[in-house]
């Protein structure tokens, strides 16, 4: 029953925002799913990658987009213990339902985990993460007609995964809201709310995500973005944050290369690279 509850209150403002009535007049009218918008009339490029806040952007009605890294490495050391983490290839596929409306469903892909315990041999894990299913849906601002757009995507992480997966079910809420600063400017903010599972401990608990990111293009193909994200969790009662930074080049309209770094702001958190690709069809 409490999961049930939880997943009706993450879905909850996302039915809502369904039954307003669509924004008129807009080069998206009359595309659906089974109805895709024109290829030269489709909007731009806006991946929810590379940096964790996301973008509140959606697919084009009948389009597809893959977003996913080629490989993440993270690292660290954590209550005295190091680890060190390979995940291959996970990605998040998309596909655009209306003019301001897209599903997502995220794949974490093969992950290789090694541990140092203090005073233990070396552990090792092994195997495919979780999946999870999103479904994102703008509320202003979809066309880039606007200074202002938001949205409010609602996902469900299934267990599906073994000893890389979380253990349990997961669920949350995330509003982005993007702010066009100037004509090579950009801030995007972020709040998320999520019903986590701690696998060790067998239990769910609150954590709730921050986030702020600032993006600058220096040309059409060439772009930078810094970012700061936190992590509370209420549990315990514990705050982690990193600063965010790398590089994105865009390949035409349709594809972008990105890759980064996230860099540990307090303790017991863990660094991260990785080298990834947007791809929209």
């Amino acid at each position: 029953m409490t999961k049930l509850y939880w997943l009706l209150l993450a879905l909850l403002p996302l039915a809502a925002a369904q039954a307003q009535d669509p924004e008129k007049g807009t080069k998206m009218d009359g595309y659906s799913l089974f109805r895709p918008v024109p290829r030269d009339s489709m909007r731009e490029l806006h991946p929810d990658r590379p940096g964790i806040t996301e973008s509140p952007f959606t697919i084009d009605p009948g389009h597809f987009q893959v977003e996913g890294d080629f490989l993440r490495l993270l690292t660290g050391r954590i209550e005295g213990e190091r680890h060190r983490t390979w995940r291959v290839a996970p990605l998040v596929l998309k596909v655009g339902l209306t003019d301001q409306t897209d599903f997502q469903v995220a794949l974490e892909s093969y992950t290789i985990e090694k541990e140092w315990p203090q005073n233990e041999p070396q552990q090792r894990h092994s195997g495919f993460g979780d999946v999870t299913l999103r479904l994102k849906r703008n509320l202003i601002g979809d066309d880039d007609e606007t200074r202002v757009a938001m949205a409010v995507t609602g996902f469900v992480r299934l267990p599906t995964g073994g000893s890389e997966g979380v253990g349990g079910s997961e669920m949350g809420i995330v509003v982005p809201i993007n702010y066009h600063l100037a004509e090579n400017w950009e801030l995007t903010t972020q709040l998320e709310g999520d019903r986590a599972y701690d696998r060790e401990d067998k239990q769910h608990y609150f954590q709730f995500v921050p986030g702020i990111t600032t993006e600058h293009t220096f040309t059409d193909a060439l772009g930078v973005y810094g970012e700061v994200v936190g992590r509370w969790n209420a549990r315990k009662n514990e705050w982690q944050a990193t600063f965010n930074l790398g590089p994105e080049i865009k390949v035409g309209e349709n594809i972008q290369f990105d890759m980064g770094a996230l860099l540990p702001l307090t303790s017991n958190t863990e660094r991260e690279f990785f080298v990834g690709i947007t791809v929209r069809i």
